[in-house]
């Protein structure tokens, strides 16, 4: 029960914060540029990311890197740790970039 809360729970956050990034990359870098684009909210931001997850496939090189760590029963901290610290890392760099640029 613990570890299937804890997969909504990931999924769960992975969706708001996937939302998050597209919907700032796109008002800052798509908007400015092709001007006739409509305006996005939040939750058409969710649901686009949502959708474009569903042509995400896991490469080779994530598999190997997956079934390594589950074969020597031990996770990584990296691994563990690095779903819910990544999307703010781009966020920032995005942000940067945007700094950068405009």
């Amino acid at each position: 029960m613990k570890e299937l809360l804890l997969q909504v729970f990931k999924f769960t956050y992975g969706v708001f914060t996937g939302g998050l990034l597209l919907l700032s990359f796109y008002n800052w870098f798509a908007l400015p540029v092709f001007t006739e684009l409509p305006i996005i909210s939040f939750y058409q931001a969710m649901g686009l990311n949502s959708f474009l997850y569903l042509f995400n496939k896991p490469t080779v090189s994530d598999l190997i890197v997956f079934e390594k760590y589950k074969a020597e029963g031990e996770e990584n901290d990296v691994i563990k740790y690095g779903i819910y610290i990544l999307p703010w890392i781009v966020l920032g760099l995005g942000y940067l970039i945007k700094l950068f640029i405009g």
